[in-house]
């Protein structure tokens, strides 16, 4: 029953961290965003969304934490298919981007979080650095990306 995998897991991870045992709560909420991967965010019914997105946010938060940019960007990404995610989740990816020294990718991002609000002084200035920082070689190992 995959399409009701996430709600399952998420349930089971949140009695787990309740009691403590927060390395198999944050196993759970990895099979909870396993299950929604394999439907697909847009075939779930809205709980089981809700509760995918929950799970890949917690993960993405956690990874942050833990010092993981690899971890907190992949479960970022998924999270930003969320209506719910907005300008604040591309915020904070160009700025893992950017921690990860990938200037291209932040910049991508930001383009990305100014359709949101262009008139943003943050990411206007975040936009302006990254021009900068993008190299020639960096765009010609990236044709497919730009």
């Amino acid at each position: 029953m995959p399409t009701l995998g996430p709600t399952l897991f998420l349930q089971i991870a949140q009695a787990q961290q309740r009691v403590g045992k927060l390395e198999e709560s944050r196993h759970n909420l990895e099979l909870a965003k396993r299950a929604g991967r394999s439907v697909g965010a847009k075939n779930l019914a809205d709980t089981e969304r809700q509760a995918y997105f929950y799970a890949v946010k917690t993960l993405a938060d956690a990874a942050q934490a833990a010092g993981d940019l690899d971890g907190a960007v992949e479960n970022l990404h998924l999270y930003a298919e969320s209506e719910r995610s907005g300008l604040e989740t591309l915020r904070t990816l160009a700025d893992l981007y950017e921690r990860k020294g990938d200037p291209l990718m932040a910049l991508r991002v930001t383009e990305q979080a100014l359709l949101y609000n262009p008139r943003d002084k943050d990411l206007i200035g975040r936009k302006d650095k990254y021009y900068y920082s993008v190299m020639p070689d960096d765009l010609r190992a990236r044709l497919d990306v730009v």
